[in-house]
């Protein structure tokens, strides 16, 4: 755990990398970093674009910036706990994906330790692909039929998820029966984070 130099609730400070810095990124992302709380500080950039990484950098005084091919980098730096993705949908999950294997989720952590004592417990579902109406913010719904369609492959188990299928599992989490679970990260993937792990295969006796 990080902390500040007593900044936020008890001195915490949770440090960003904004990964993309396309339109979204320019037009909200960033200048939302200028009015956000004390306890949140946006210390890197990740992009392919030089120009963007020096100009928007020098703008929003970020320390750090990175491109795609050093991401894995930037996550094992120590510099960063958590990441905001603002890339093109199709690349949310791998992204997102390979943070969350890196264990930048000290947000739930965090929020989870602090709340324990209030019996408050803090969980969260990681998600690939879902089939939402969120998809057509962006695109038009023939275009978004057409990204979702073309990514049922990228899960092991062969399709897009349900919002049903992330229901279910918030329920779970939400019920008495998990009860004794707080601080932790659910995958609803589709066996996406599972295909990314090294496989275990039993050792010869």
């Amino acid at each position: 755990m990080n902390h500040g130099n007593g900044n936020g609730a008890n001195g915490r400070r949770v440090r960003y990398a904004v990964v993309g810095l396309g339109h979204i990124a320019q037009a909200a992302i960033l200048p939302a970093f200028r009015h956000a709380a004390e306890n949140t500080q946006l210390t890197a950039l990740v992009s392919n674009d030089p120009k963007k990484l020096r100009e928007l950098g020098k703008k929003y005084k970020v320390p750090h910036a990175y491109s795609y091919s050093e991401f894995d980098a930037c996550l094992n730096s120590g510099e960063v706990d958590a990441v905001y993705v603002a890339l093109p949908n199709h690349l949310h999950c791998e992204y997102t994906v390979r943070a969350a294997q890196a264990g930048r989720h000290v947000l739930t952590k965090n929020l989870a330790l602090e709340l324990a004592g209030d019996n408050i417990r803090v969980n969260t579902v990681a998600l690939a692909f879902v089939e939402t109406p969120a998809y057509e913010r962006f695109m038009s719904a023939d275009e978004a039929q057409a990204v979702l369609d073309a990514v049922d492959p990228f899960h092991p188990l062969g399709r897009r998820g349900q919002p049903g299928d992330v229901v279910e599992a918030i329920l779970f989490l939400a019920s008495d029966g998990a009860g004794w679970i707080t601080g932790t990260t659910l995958p609803v993937d589709g066996g996406v984070l599972a295909g990314r792990s090294p496989a275990l295969h039993p050792v010869a006796a």
